[in-house]
């Protein structure tokens, strides 16, 4: 017999993410709050897109109370993440951005949220030495790649380029040559990274898409 759907998963979702949340901030596991407010943001958007400000507002208070650099570039990545979402399901008009951005997210233009989405992406890049410095392995638990390609984006600096740069293709801003050299500026030397890079670069600039695999669980 095909299985009933259960309509109370989100719900479900949502009780158990706030509850590891708390125990998160009790004991200072950061892994365990960032996955946490993962599980929790997620069920909040597939309940209804009326609780968009609520996820917003929930990345936002942990990115910025964050301190470790590592952790406050996922929780950008993950809010921008959320952000293209929700622009993608709500279809807002195609328009400039306001000059004083309106409260109601509801009212915003698309050139609000690809500048929103821009914002988030440089923030996740904003330590590159501290990004570069944290094996990608050491995230498995929130993040999903495959593990035998590590060797040609072993960092999390890497992952954040990947996944930002696939958030600025979607607003028509990909990474310039600019940013694809200073990425390759990190991994002099390094034969399977560097040979990643110049692929991804030449996919980006020939076709208008790239070819990798790490992503965020959003």
């Amino acid at each position: 017999a095909q299985a009933k759907p259960d309509f109370k998963y989100p719900d479900n979702v949502k009780t158990t993410a706030l509850a590891d949340i708390k125990k998160a901030e009790g004991s200072g596991d950061k892994m365990l709050l960032l996955d946490a407010v993962i599980r929790y943001t997620l069920a909040e958007s597939m309940t209804s897109t009326d609780n968009a400000p609520k996820v917003f507002d929930t990345i936002e208070k942990y990115r910025k109370q964050e301190s470790a650099p590592e952790y406050a570039a996922l929780y950008a990545l993950l809010e921008a993440k959320a952000y293209s979402a929700y622009c993608e399901n709500t279809y807002p008009p195609r328009e400039q951005k306001h000059e004083t951005l309106p409260d109601d997210i509801s009212e915003w233009n698309y050139g609000d949220f690809t500048d929103k989405i821009s914002q988030l992406v440089a923030l996740a890049l904003k330590d590159k030495e501290a990004l570069r410095s944290a094996p990608l392995s050491r995230f498995g638990k929130v993040l999903n790649y495959k593990e035998k390609y590590l060797k040609f984006y072993p960092t999390l600096l890497d992952f954040c380029y990947l996944t930002g740069g696939r958030l600025l293709d979607d607003i028509s801003s990909p990474l310039t040559q600019a940013d694809f050299d200073e990425w390759l500026s990190f991994h002099t030397g390094e034969v399977a990274p560097t040979v990643y890079i110049k692929n991804m670069y030449f996919f980006a600039f020939s076709f208008g898409n790239d070819n990798g695999d790490a992503r965020i669980m959003l």
